[in-house]
This record gives structure tokens, C-alpha cells and sequence, in this order.
């Protein structure tokens, strides 16, 4: 064979090696690019999320049905209208997509009205759109807070615990909290969990300035260890912020313009700090309805920690009213600790100090576990009582929330807050106390039907000025009972 034939064989030769091995490499590492990151098409871990099955029958079609959903007035972190190339935005739209191709079905948005000077024509709106009894929505998926507010539009919703479809004994609902929102432990109308990112964004925590501590206490990292052993109190919390004192600009007065260990104001106080504590405030008769059962012991000892914080310690900068904003003070280096939701680190990436993330202070360590209250800011998911299609709506729900656990709460929760937001291997590990401390509280939710009764502690620390809550309950009890007991009624009975 002459030299020019033998050449074209052995390439022909190679030819055909390579294209078996592309063809066997193809076969075998098969990878798809997932928010921007390459991953195996099957993870060998049976626990990974990704491996996690429903129970949605295979073959669900729903031959194009439209599902009309009911957004909130501004931007939704649930149902974003396009991919943007952030990350996260990015996996909660391909996750939505996949739901619409899984099951057939297309997803169309309506926005609540909002007239831009108040809220009030939110919470109008939502009640118009159900009073007329017109069939305009199928799904819902708006802040709790709207649904509470005003009117008790608990009445207009679906009670969801029989329908088809949803599995509340998977891990991606939040069954606790789902029905510690039932007033009688059997009716379920508002769901929670990872169907919504805004359950994980909105659960309290602290952040902190990993370089002020440093300066003053040394090694920032052993209050990692100091969480993780549950010895991360009220107390500690005090002792380290007094530390943090400095007067900055020499004058002898704590003012504004001097360094703090913490900064916080009425707000704060209110509705992140307030429900830190394990202290009890409600129970559940025989019949599964709520009442008021306050431990006034555990309440007391909250009260007389928080007016010490408030009040007594040097390091703590408390605003009953006129505060000024708070992240521009965490960002100057002017307070170490910041008590905030942790959706928080989206405003903290260009800071220049390192900083870390711990879990809301226990009241003592005689408590057992960690609390993180969910602002009722956090969206839940509903299903109008007009809704025709209600079935088909249950199967998208549970889709919706299963494909997030899967494919989307890793990606927020380890990639953007674990990675992107925060930046030491330690609060990693604190996010995950936080995310599993996290809960939504009954007298919470439904706070301005209700004389404000969950924030005693605030009304007495701050209005009265005192630590006197025995005689400031004894004034409230019969109204704080009241309220409850119309309340439960009402929804009971279905009154607006």
C-alpha cells in the first residue's frame, strides 16, 4: 500500500475511535448548565435535593389551561417577568417555566392596585376584588400582611386541606407554621414554605462587623462557636455591645455621631426582636382553637432584658422614635451588631469589613432552641373561593413548591446568601440555625385585629417606660382576650 492510501486509513481509523468515544463520553457525562452552574444530570447522593420526588402523578396535562396569578404591586421574587442573568432571578424563572411545561399549563399575572401614596389602597383593592364574587383569579401569591390587615379576607380563600394534589408531609412546606396560621388547627387557607423565597429572606437574624468586634474582643469567629453551642443570649449580646462603645468624637456624650455595639429603633423592636424569645403567649383548646396563654415569667425576664438593652447599657443606641436609617449606620462601622431580616446582605456587599450572620439572641440558655420570626411580610399562597379551576391549581402549587425545593432554595440559600452575600464557612452553618428557627406566629399575623398583644414586651419597655408588665397586663387582659375570642369567631363564622 502506498504511503498517501495508508495515511487516509489510520485517519480514517482515528475518525471512527474518536466519534465512538464522543458518542460513550456523551452518554456517560451528560451535564446541563443549571443558574449558571454545571452540575451531572444525576447526583449520586439519594438525600441531594434534586433527587427529592413528588407525588404528582407523571402523566398530569392540563391542555394549555391559563392560570391567572395575583401578584403583589411591585416586583415579585416568586414570579419574575423575565430572566435578568442574576442568578437567583434567573433559577426561580427557569423553575416556573419548567412547571408550565411539566403540567401543561400557562401562567398569565395581575398586579394589586396601589394608588403610590399608601397602603391602604392595597388592602382595599384585595378586598374589592373578591367582594363582587367575580372569578378573575386562580392563584394567589401576595404578603400575608396584605391578606390580614384590613379585612378579614380569610373568608375569600379556598380551605385547601383536603384538595388533591398537595402533600403538607413533604419538606418543602412549612407545616408548622402553615398551621399555626389555622385558628381552629383544621382550616387551611394560607400556605407557606419553599413555594415562596420570601419564607427563608424574611426570618430574622444579626448581623455583624467582623472587624469592629476584632478590634475590641479579637478573634470574630468565636461567636460562631458561641451560637452553635446555644449560649448566644440576650445577655451575651448586652455584654458584647457595651464593649463596643466608642466615643467617637470626644465630646463625653453618647450621641449619634459615636460607635455602638448595636443600633436599633421602635420598629425593630416590634416585629424582628419581640419574637426571639421562646416565651409562650398562646394555646389551643380542646377543639383545636387558639387562646390566650401567656407565660408572664418567661414574658417578665424578656421585659427586664430588653430595658436593660434599651435603657441601661452604654454600647446599645435605642430610637423610640425619629431613627435614623440603619443600614447607612451598620455601613459606616457606626454599630457591630444589626438585628435585621436576612435578606438584609443584599445591601451589605459593598462593605468593606467582613462581616458574619448569627441567629436572634435566646432569651436565656435555659431555652431550648433558637426563634426567628417570619415578617408577615413573607408571601404566601392562596386559592381564591371563586377559583373553578381549583384542582388544577392545587397540582401547580405543589409543582411549583417541589421544584423550588429541588432546584432553587440551594441556589438562594447556598449559593447567593451562603456564597454571594455572606462570606466566611461559618455563617453558613448559622443560616442553616436560622432557616430552621424560622416561624410565623398566630397572634403575629393577625397583630392590628388583636390590640397589639404579641408586643407587649415593646409596649411596656418603650411606651411605659418600665418593666412593670404584670400591672400592664392586668389592664389588657379582658381586651386582649376579647379581641382573640371575636377574632376566632369571625373567622369561624366567615365575617369581613
Amino acid at each position: 500500500m502506498d504511503t498517501k492510501k495508508l495515511l487516509t486509513v489510520i485517519l480514517a481509523v482515528l475518525f471512527i475511535i474518536q466519534l465512538f468515544i464522543a458518542c460513550g463520553n456523551g452518554k456517560e457525562e451528560e451535564t446541563t448548565r443549571v443558574y449558571g452552574i454545571e452540575e451531572e444530570n444525576e447526583v449520586s447522593d439519594p438525600n441531594a435535593r434534586i433527587n427529592r420526588k413528588d407525588n404528582l402523578p407523571a402523566d398530569l396535562n392540563f391542555g394549555g389551561q391559563e392560570i391567572r396569578i395575583l401578584l403583589p404591586p411591585y416586583a415579585s421574587m416568586d414570579f419574575p417577568a423575565e430572566a435578568t442573568g442574576d442568578i437567583v432571578t434567573d433559577a426561580v424563572y427557569d423553575k416556573n417555566i419548567r412547571v408550565q411545561e411539566r403540567l401543561n399549563v400557562k401562567f398569565t399575572y395581575g398586579s394589586l392596585p396601589f394608588d403610590g401614596q399608601n397602603e391602604t389602597s392595597i388592602f382595599n383593592g384585595l378586598h374589592n376584588i373578591f367582594l363582587a364574587g367575580d372569578d378573575v383569579y386562580d392563584l394567589l401569591c401576595i404578603p400575608l400582611y396584605y391578606c390580614t390587615y384590613i379585612a378579614l379576607t380569610t373568608i375569600y380563600y379556598m380551605d385547601l386541606q383536603d384538595m388533591p394534589y398537595l402533600d403538607f408531609e413533604q419538606p418543602w412546606w412549612n407545616k408548622t407554621s402553615i398551621m399555626e396560621l389555622s385558628h381552629d388547627n383544621e382550616s387551611i387557607k394560607y400556605l407557606i414554605g419553599e413555594v415562596s423565597l420570601t419564607t427563608i429572606a424574611y426570618a430574622a437574624s444579626v448581623f455583624y462587623n467582623k472587624n469592629m468586634y476584632n478590634d475590641v474582643y479579637g478573634d470574630p469567629d468565636a461567636l460562631y462557636g458561641v451560637a452553635l453551642d446555644g449560649k448566644w443570649t440576650l445577655d451575651y449580646f448586652g455584654e458584647k455591645c457595651r464593649g463596643l462603645y466608642l466615643d467617637i468624637n470626644g465630646d463625653g456624650v453618647a450621641d449619634p455621631d459615636d460607635q455602638y455595639g448595636s443600633t436599633f429603633e421602635w420598629w425593630t423592636f416590634r416585629n424582628v426582636i419581640c419574637g426571639s424569645s421562646d416565651a409562650r403567649m398562646t394555646g389551643r383548646d380542646t377543639n383545636g382553637f387558639v387562646y390566650l396563654d401567656m407565660d408572664m415569667n418567661r414574658l417578665l425576664t424578656f421585659c427586664e432584658k430588653m430595658y436593660d438593652l434599651c435603657y441601661n447599657n452604654l454600647g446599645v443606641d435605642y430610637y423610640s422614635k425619629d431613627a435614623p436609617a440603619l443600614n447607612p449606620v451598620f455601613m459606616n462601622r457606626q454599630m457591630a451588631f444589626y438585628p435585621v431580616y436576612l435578606n438584609g446582605a443584599l445591601a451589605f456587599r459593598a462593605l468593606e469589613d467582613d462581616y458574619g450572620i448569627l441567629p436572634m439572641p435566646k432569651l436565656d440558655e435555659q431555652q431550648k432552641e433558637y426563634r426567628s420570626l417570619i415578617n408577615i411580610n413573607t408571601s404566601v399562597v392562596c386559592v381564591p373561593g371563586t377559583c373553578k379551576i381549583a384542582e388544577t391549581v392545587c397540582a401547580v402549587i405543589e409543582a411549583l413548591a417541589a421544584e423550588s425545593y429541588r432546584t432553587v432554595t440551594e441556589v438562594y440559600y447556598e449559593v447567593a446568601l451562603k456564597t454571594k452575600y455572606s462570606r466566611d464557612e461559618y455563617s453558613g452553618q448559622v443560616i442553616d440555625i436560622v432557616n430552621s428557627a424560622a416561624y410565623i406566629d398566630f397572634l403575629f399575623t393577625y397583630l392590628n385585629h388583636l390590640n397589639q398583644s404579641a408586643q407587649i414586651v415593646y409596649y411596656v419597655v418603650d411606651g411605659s417606660k418600665s418593666t412593670d408588665l404584670m400591672s400592664y397586663y392586668a389592664k389588657n387582659e379582658t381586651s386582649y382576650k376579647s379581641a382573640l375570642e371575636k377574632l376566632i369567631n369571625n373567622l369561624s363564622n366567615g365575617v369581613a
